[in-house]
């Protein structure tokens, strides 16, 4: 609601602030909903394809999956916070910027995910 209200009225901001400063779960909720869709599955359906889902099973402590959400939600509103005088354009590419930076680290984290498991089966074989 805040975010709606930042952005109309007299004292408006560029409404790509709000959405850089929710960054992180907008993120989240458009790449698992395309996967969802790319797989033939409804895009609404449950699944644990989420960032924190990943992160968990890549083997981070939970503790560490909330810490890293919370410092990566923190520079998401830092960078709003940066960016807020520039134009809408501009902050829309700085935005898909970063979300190409955080695909490929959710990439990695399906690697890693797939280098543990490789590791723990030649271990106990």
């Amino acid at each position: 609601v805040l975010a709606i209200l930042l952005t109309q009225g007299n004292r408006t901001i560029d409404p790509m602030v709000p959405v850089i400063v929710l960054g992180i779960p907008i993120f989240d909720t458009v790449r698992v909903m395309i996967f969802r869709t790319i797989n033939k599955k409804h895009p609404f359906s449950a699944d644990k394809t989420h960032l924190h889902y990943l992160m968990m099973r890549s083997g981070t402590p939970a503790i560490s999956v909330v810490k890293t959400i919370w410092l990566l939600s923190f520079l998401m509103s830092f960078l709003a916070f940066l960016l807020h005088s520039y134009e809408g354009w501009f902050m829309l590419l700085v935005f898909i910027d970063v979300a190409i930076v955080m695909g490929i680290f959710i990439e990695n984290l399906r690697a890693l995910k797939t280098i543990k498991k490789q590791n723990t089966l030649n271990i106990s074989s």
